[in-house]
């Protein structure tokens, strides 16, 4: 939100001596460099999740350059027009998908996002989030609870999973991410 309000006030700010839009085409062009090398870096984070958010952040880092390289040429900022319209499709489809699976499938994937062998796990067979999985110190809380049965944070938050996989082949898994 941050860096969208910062790029407005770079077209909105007036000269109030002259009433003219102080516009500093190398200053907002720079801005939009560093927002593409940051999302390229958030992108290729992305790689290990599902095929749908990287391919968010894939066509958003393109945006980024588009919407630079278009500061000084018309075809490329409405090719930038473009690629942005497909990335807000993509974050419609992704926020979607993911509400659709997480309330209505309850974890399970009803819409396909995409998913690759890195970012599935034995035990609950849905996609996993990297990051999302419990720490070591809150499986050692919920050992010889009723909730030990739970290894991600989901939707489905009371559900026993179709596979209960034993706690050593847990940790094994744990130690390779």
């Amino acid at each position: 939100g941050g860096f969208w309000l910062s790029l407005a006030m770079a077209h909105t700010l007036i000269d109030e001596v002259t009433q003219e839009v102080l516009f500093n085409s190398k200053a907002v062009q720079a801005m939009l460099i560093l927002m593409g090398i940051f999302t390229f870096i958030m992108w290729m984070c992305t790689l290990k999740m599902n095929a749908t958010i990287s391919l968010l952040f894939f066509l958003l880092t393109c945006t980024f350059f588009l919407l630079a390289g278009g500061v000084e040429d018309k075809t490329v900022d409405k090719a930038a027009g473009w690629v942005g319209m497909a990335t807000a499709a993509t974050a419609y489809w992704l926020g979607a998908a993911e509400l659709i699976n997480d309330v209505i499938g309850g974890g399970q994937a009803i819409i396909p996002l995409g998913s690759s062998q890195s970012n599935r796990y034995i035990f609950s067979g849905a996609i996993h989030v990297p990051g999302r999985t419990q720490s070591e110190g809150q499986r050692q809380a919920l050992k010889g609870t009723k909730m030990n049965h739970l290894r991600r944070s989901s939707a489905g938050y009371g559900k026993m999973p179709s596979k209960v996989v034993p706690e050593e082949m847990i940790d094994i898994e744990a130690r390779s991410f």
